[in-house]
C-alpha cells in the first residue's frame, strides 16, 4: 500500500501544496519563510522537525502557535503551528516534522510531513 502525505508551504501570499511525501522550497539568502502546520495542542500532539535536524542552509527563528477564532469563546479548538526560517546560505536539505505527543517517543508519529529546501 503506498502512502501519500500532503504538505501546505505558506511562501508570502503563495499556497503550494506538495503530493507524494515532500513539498520543494525554494528560497534566497536571507529570506524568511514560514511553513504552517495545522495542530491542536489540547489532544498533546505537537509538531517537532524529526532528530531536531535543519539543513545548514537554514536557520530556525521561531515557532509559534496560533489558535482558530472560536465562535462563543469555545475552548480546545485547533490552530496552526508555525515555524519561522531564515535561508543563510546556498545549499540543499530536507525538513522533516512529525506530529507527536512528546512522551510517547516509541509511537510511530500521527502525522509527517517532509520539505524539500533549495537556497540558491
Amino acid at each position: 500500500m503506498m502512502k501519500h502525505r500532503i504538505g501546505i508551504v505558506w511562501i508570502s501570499s503563495l499556497c503550494c501544496l506538495g503530493f507524494a511525501g515532500c513539498a520543494d522550497v525554494q528560497l534566497q539568502p536571507e529570506e524568511i519563510h514560514s511553513i504552517a502546520l495545522p495542530s491542536n495542542p489540547t489532544t498533546g500532539y505537537q509538531w517537532r522537525i524529526q532528530g531536531q535536524k535543519i539543513p545548514a542552509c537554514l536557520e530556525l527563528v521561531k515557532k509559534d502557535y496560533q489558535p482558530d477564532e472560536a465562535a462563543g469563546g469555545l475552548v480546545g479548538v485547533g490552530g496552526q503551528e508555525i515555524f519561522l526560517f531564515r535561508a543563510l546560505e546556498k545549499g540543499k536539505g530536507q525538513l522533516t516534522f512529525e506530529y507527536i505527543r512528546t512522551w510517547e517517543p516509541q509511537k510511530k508519529p500521527l502525522q509527517e510531513k517532509i520539505y524539500w529546501i533549495e537556497v540558491k
